[in-house]
């Protein structure tokens, strides 16, 4: 089992007892609850990208590699960053858009 930072309101929040197949959503309802309220956004280096609610997230911290010093996951209600609500379907969609 692992663990990754989240930041929540400017905290850091150490998410414990992940696995290769837990996922954003699985996060954000230890952290807040309410998956189709919020959303991870991956920061590093000035770039962010939200991150698709059913991302595998330790693989993808494990795939930065020596980069992971510079990655930062952060916490975010949905809005902010997308016109929709963020739904399993939708996101599935979003997905395939990009």
């Amino acid at each position: 089992m692992f663990e990754i930072v989240v930041w929540v309101c400017q905290e850091e929040k150490i998410v414990c007892g992940l696995t290769k197949r837990t996922t954003c959503t699985e996060v954000i309802q230890v952290l807040f609850g309410k998956p189709s309220d919020y959303c991870i956004v991956e920061k590093w280096r000035g770039s962010e990208r939200v991150l698709p609610p059913l991302t595998k997230i330790l693989r993808l911290w494990k795939a930065w590699g020596e980069e992971q010093s510079n990655l930062h996951f952060v916490l975010v209600k949905s809005d902010a960053f997308l016109s929709f609500p963020l739904t399993t379907k939708n996101a599935i969609a979003f997905m395939l858009y990009i």
